[in-house]
């Protein structure tokens, strides 16, 4: 991590967009071993990015909540990456692609609904610090 943290510092052309960079931030995550690899392609255009800060020891609590609930959630939208932070604060990420933004309060909405979202046993450890950010891909995003 600290060999491609240098790299990227050292860059002219960061991420081959240097014209719409205008400051960045490094944040260290592992994806839920249990997931499968982000998978590229066109599947928004409407990206939810959601941050869960949780509890000191709540890591392992989530990554069991979320494995068991993730099979039948996933089979209301897809998910593209969820991942926990491996510096700082203990929290996880999400990313959720869906067609709209109408698309994506329906989902959630059916999913709370009907009882399989959040995961069960999770909450508990997360605190009250959430981030919800809804992220349109640019043209040199390999997520679209």
């Amino acid at each position: 991590m600290d060999t491609e943290n240098a790299r990227l510092a050292t860059q002219e052309n960061l991420f081959g967009a240097a014209e719409n960079v205008i400051e960045y931030l490094v944040e260290n995550f592992a994806g839920f071993d249990f997931l499968p690899e982000v998978e590229l392609g066109e599947f928004g255009p409407v990206y939810e990015i959601r941050t869960y800060e949780l509890k000191h020891g709540g890591v392992p609590h989530v990554l069991e909540a979320w494995k068991n609930a993730v099979p039948t959630r996933t089979q209301y939208s897809k998910l593209t990456i969820a991942m926990y932070a491996l510096d700082g604060t203990p929290r996880i990420v999400s990313i959720w692609p869906y067609a709209s933004l109408n698309e994506r309060s329906e989902v959630r909405a059916k999913a709370v609904a009907d009882g399989i979202w959040p995961p069960k046993g999770g909450p508990q450890w997360l605190t009250h610090e959430m981030q919800s950010m809804i992220a349109l891909p640019t043209a040199v995003s390999p997520l679209k």
